[in-house]
């Protein structure tokens, strides 16, 4: 990772001086959260990428910790030898630390093993003792427009997965979005308390800034100190 520069001239009546801050770069733990749905909650897949950029951007620096959402279509390369299915749970799936599914109307394709992948990928995460978080939505829908093999097949679904843990519905996507934001902080809390044990970087302050002043014609370095009276700062970034 590196070292992010940005420096500022400082004019005065006798002389320029550049003044170098350099924010130091710092490690982070990566916790990678898979999204796993059919093909019709697409929305809801962009807004999970959403709220975990919106997550990384108010608290990585802080608390040294960085989400990185999966999705087999951005996360998996083509291989031959085995079941399409398998090959996205070795490259995807088993690599996930926390499983986030969302269903409306579908269930998904049958993959051979089970009956959908979005199944399998739940049920193998399962497997691993990972934590899961399960959305179903309550949006309204035309009838006509949905395949009733599909409803019941997520209706068999449901009914073996409420009695087993905490699940979520929503009637909105706005709603969708504030429930998972605010689930998602628990669930990290849960992952970051697991993970104190291996002395992972889990918090902290931001990144180290470094102050450097120099004399622009020369690059002598003058110290981390001057005093001088500004007529004027003007603004600029090493590339």
């Amino acid at each position: 990772m590196l070292d992010q520069v940005h420096v500022i001239l400082l004019k005065t009546q006798r002389r320029e001086i550049l003044a170098r801050v350099v924010l130091v770069s710092y490690s982070a733990h990566v916790y990678r959260i898979l999204i796993a749905s059919p093909s019709d909650v697409e929305e809801e897949r962009e807004i999970v990428v959403s709220a975990i950029q919106a997550w990384n951007d108010l608290h990585s620096s802080e608390k040294k910790i960085v989400l990185l959402p999966l999705r087999a279509e951005t996360h998996s390369t083509p291989e031959l030898g085995n079941r399409p299915q398998e090959i996205i749970n070795k490259q995807v799936v088993d690599l996930c630390d926390l499983l986030v599914g969302v269903f409306w109307t579908r269930l998904g394709s049958p993959t051979g093993k089970a009956d959908s992948g979005t199944l399998e990928e739940i049920e193998r995460v399962a497997e691993q003792g990972k934590p899961i978080m399960l959305y179903f939505s309550k949006v309204k829908v035309d009838v006509s427009e949905v395949d009733l093999d599909q409803v019941k097949k997520l209706k068999e679904f449901k009914a073996k997965t409420y009695p087993k843990g905490l699940v979520e519905t929503y009637s909105t996507t706005l709603e969708f979005r504030d429930k998972f934001s605010k689930q998602l902080e628990f669930q990290l809390r849960s992952l970051v308390s697991e993970g104190a044990e291996t002395d992972l970087p889990v918090s902290g302050n931001g990144p180290d800034i470094k102050l450097e002043l120099a004399d622009p014609l020369t690059d002598e370095l003058l110290g981390q100190e001057v005093s001088i009276k500004t007529q004027y700062i003007s603004y600029q970034e090493e590339s």
